[in-house]
């Protein structure tokens, strides 16, 4: 639970929440906790995807720096056949960057909404909760002091029903915001599954709902000599790291 929104609704149900125990109904600040958001570890994982980004970079400079001294290096087909190999190195690099890019540039678009949803339903909660009429009802219930007379019943009874429905409403606001927080994470998880299936594994995928995102390591494979006498840029392998999970 460490999306701030959530800390701040979770906090300003408590008082409602222990009124509803006493009246017999589900604790809407247990509730609030079903919203199972963690950001960091979202950004975490896209600031991991960044840094393979960083070194697929490196590695489509130094395969260019290979092929332009492969072009002043030698002539012949042995340095011809360098050339294509360094080229064919080069496309898959660029193709790595193009997929790495675009799967940064939709985690981030997901972890933008998957943040909005829970600050929406968050502030509404906190809204609801903090309605000074939800407030005299919550008092009123928490009082202890008997009810005698018809007037002070009549009126138990209706804070009752208002803490009731104020807490059947929270609870339905978090249940819609973790539904569609799993949405959104499945759209991510696709999405990293589509990069890998199509790459050869350059993620492991975060649990955006409170879990540690996959690892995002290395990625461009060191260098190896080129044919012709140049040193390449390595391996111009599709994944920027080894899954985990």
């Amino acid at each position: 639970m460490s999306h701030p929104a959530v800390r701040e609704a979770h906090d300003a149900c408590a008082q409602l929440g222990l009124a509803a125990r006493k009246i017999g109904q589900e604790d809407p600040a247990a509730a609030v906790l079903l919203i199972d958001y963690e950001p960091g570890a979202v950004d975490e994982y896209a600031a991991r995807l960044e840094d393979a980004l960083k070194r697929v970079d490196g590695a489509i400079a130094e395969t260019e720096a290979a092929r332009d001294e492969q072009g002043r290096a030698s002539e012949g087909e042995a340095a011809s056949a360098a050339q294509e190999a360094t080229a064919e190195d080069l496309a898959l690099l660029r193709a790595e960057r193009d997929r790495l890019a675009g799967l940064i540039k939709e985690v981030r678009a997901l972890a933008s909404d998957m943040d909005r949803v829970v600050s929406d339903a968050c502030a509404g909660i906190v809204a609801a909760v903090r309605d000074p009429e939800v407030g005299a009802a919550v008092a009123l219930v928490l009082d202890d002091t008997p009810a005698t007379d018809p007037a002070a019943i009549a009126a138990e009874g209706l804070a009752e029903d208002l803490v009731g429905a104020t807490s059947l409403d929270v609870i339905k606001r978090c249940l819609a915001a973790q539904d569609q927080v799993e949405v959104l994470s499945g759209r991510l998880a696709g999405a990293v599954e589509s990069l890998e299936s199509s790459a050869g594994g350059a993620t492991g995928t975060p649990e955006a709902q409170g879990g540690t995102p996959g690892a995002a390591e290395g990625g461009v494979a060191g260098s190896g000599a080129q044919e012709g006498g140049v040193a390449g840029s390595g391996e111009p392998a599709a994944g920027a790291g080894q899954q985990s999970r």
